[in-house]
């Protein structure tokens, strides 16, 4: 459980500088009190609140391991309150993390401005053909063309220039940085196929 907390304290910070940065905004509700110097501002409290209770339960759970008398008392009664604290706070966070999901709504015209200035993303997939096909130095080549300036026209040049059969540079030339995620899209089915067993993660 610490493990899987200290995952989601990681996640919590990631999200709120995602919303930042604008990659997110939240959906909101009538009467919902915003920022105190800005009321247009919706402030992730969800998340804070998860972070907070993740805090207070690594402190608990952190308790019991070290809270042991060198005179060997019977302090069972101890690990017990602070294991279920521990686990309270964990489930409190557990459940405020969710909600706090449940609020997110993409900022999809920030994201696409994001990849438009990013061709450098297509790199992944063009250095993996590359070694498919067994072009030499695939990681040293692609190195000296993504530490400059990289966009469309460049990327493009790239691979027309390179040494695959021409079924596969259409394949590449045909991909943009909006819609290629590699491997993501199976790792987040996979992700929700896992959590969607446990019990604990369904919002009622």
């Amino acid at each position: 459980m610490l493990d899987f907390n200290n995952v989601l304290l990681d996640f919590t910070k990631d999200v709120w500088s995602y919303i930042s940065l604008g990659y997110f905004k939240q959906m909101t509700k009538g009467g919902q009190v915003g920022s105190f110097t800005m009321p247009h501002e919706v402030d992730p409290a969800n998340f804070g609140n998860c972070h907070s209770n993740l805090l207070m339960a690594k402190a608990a759970i952190a308790s019991v391991s070290t809270n042991v008398s060198t005179f060997k008392r019977d302090v069972t009664d101890i690990f017990a309150r602070f294991t279920w604290l521990g686990l309270t706070h964990s489930l409190v966070a557990y459940k405020k993390s969710l909600h706090g999901i449940k609020m997110l709504q993409v900022n999809e015209s920030q994201l696409s401005e994001e990849l438009e200035k990013n061709w450098v993303v297509l790199a992944e997939t063009i250095q993996t053909a590359m070694r498919i096909y067994a072009v030499p130095e695939p990681y040293e080549t692609l190195k000296e063309l993504t530490r400059g300036d990289v966009d469309k026209e460049s990327i493009s040049f790239f691979i027309r220039n390179l040494d695959l059969p021409e079924e596969e540079k259409l394949n590449l030339l045909n991909l943009i940085p909006h819609s290629y995620t590699g491997e993501a899209g199976n790792l987040a089915i996979s992700i929700d196929e896992a959590l969607g067993s446990l019990s604990v993660f369904k919002i009622k």
